[in-house]
Parts: C-alpha cells; sequence; structure tokens
C-alpha cells in the first residue's frame, strides 16, 4: 500500500518542483542534486512504509540548546 505524500506549505512543494525540474534538465548545482536525492528517497520511504528505520529522526543540537534554555 502506497500512501500520498503532500507537501506541507507552498513553499516546500516550490522547492520541490523546482529541483526537480533542475535535476531533469541537467541544470542542478552538485549540493541542490544532492538534496534532491536524499530528499527524494525520505519520499519514496515514507510513502511505502512510514515506519522505515531510515526515517527515524534525531535531535538537532542547536535546537537543543535552545529547548535548555528556554526551559
Amino acid at each position: 500500500m502506497a500512501f500520498m505524500i503532500r507537501m506541507g506549505i507552498p513553499e516546500m512543494e516550490e522547492l520541490w518542483n523546482k529541483l526537480r525540474e533542475d535535476y531533469k534538465s541537467g541544470t542542478i548545482s552538485k549540493n541542490d542534486a544532492a538534496l534532491y536525492k536524499k530528499w527524494g528517497k525520505a519520499l519514496k520511504l515514507l510513502s511505502e512504509n512510514p515506519r522505515h528505520p531510515s526515517l527515524h529522526s534525531h535531535d538537532i543540537d542547536q535546537l537543543t540548546e535552545c529547548d535548555r534554555i528556554a526551559a
């Protein structure tokens, strides 16, 4: 069973579409190509199995520090 993935905010969909267009046309930068491939893989895994082990999240150090300061 495949799940339908929707981008949460319009900016995310715009970025995804731009990356996809640039990738198909061959005008994508090296960094953007890496982002496109990682993001595409995550979307594929998410649509196939939302509980896939590769999708487990992790702490972002800068945000974790903000939580400690606020508490």
